[in-house]
């Protein structure tokens, strides 16, 4: 399911990486937040800036990432106006609290997208995800019976800045006791018909 729209520790902009790439020969520099402030001169052309914090996987880093296109003429200033550098991931948050109490000690988190590359993950976590792919959130444990089990959360497609909450439900035995003789009687001895594998079923 989609969550609403939640915040993250965003990088100051001096954690940035800057590059402006002359479009007309490909030739590109990086620049410091403090060199790209103090106006760097540039000759005649065509360029591209850009501004990018983290990197375009999974983990428990943001990606931001800006671009924009400017021209320098001639004898004359080229100002650019203020922008700002927004996410440019997913976010995707297990939340699994009401399954854990099924399962014997640890259980196992993995994310997996959509080329089949994973990660392992903590419960109630942020994990910033490319934007535009599938995801399958996967829970492996033991339950209460001592079976190992795999269940599974999806999800198609993540767009960017939003952060995804996958809650998967559990595959829980139920145990129904098998109905009892009625006496109406007082006994030193009663007996009781045993549960057996027949009486256990499974509910999603």
């Amino acid at each position: 399911t989609k969550g609403t729209p939640g915040s993250y520790d965003a990088p100051q902009p001096e954690a940035l990486t800057y590059s402006i790439t002359n479009t007309g020969t490909s030739e590109s520099k990086d620049y410091s937040y403090s060199e790209l402030m103090a106006s760097p001169a540039l000759a005649v052309g065509n360029y591209t800036l850009t501004a990018t914090y983290g990197t375009e996987s999974m983990g428990t880093t943001p990606y931001l990432y800006y671009s924009t296109s400017f021209t320098i003429q001639s004898l004359q200033t080229t100002t650019l106006s203020s922008f700002s550098i927004p996410l440019a991931c997913a976010i995707i948050r297990p939340s699994i609290t009401d399954l854990l109490p099924h399962f014997q000690g640890d259980v196992q988190l993995t994310l997996t997208n959509e080329s089949g590359t994973s990660i392992t993950v903590n419960n109630l976590t942020d994990y910033f995800v490319p934007a535009g792919k599938a995801y399958t959130l996967s829970i492996k444990g033991t339950n209460q019976l001592g079976e190992t089990k795999t269940l599974q959360g999806s999800i198609s497609l993540a767009s960017a800045r939003t952060r995804y909450i996958l809650n998967c439900t559990a595959d829980v035995p139920v145990f129904a006791m098998p109905e009892q003789a009625d006496y109406n009687a007082w006994s030193y001895h009663i007996d009781f018909t045993p549960l057996t594998a027949s009486n256990i079923s499974y509910t999603a």
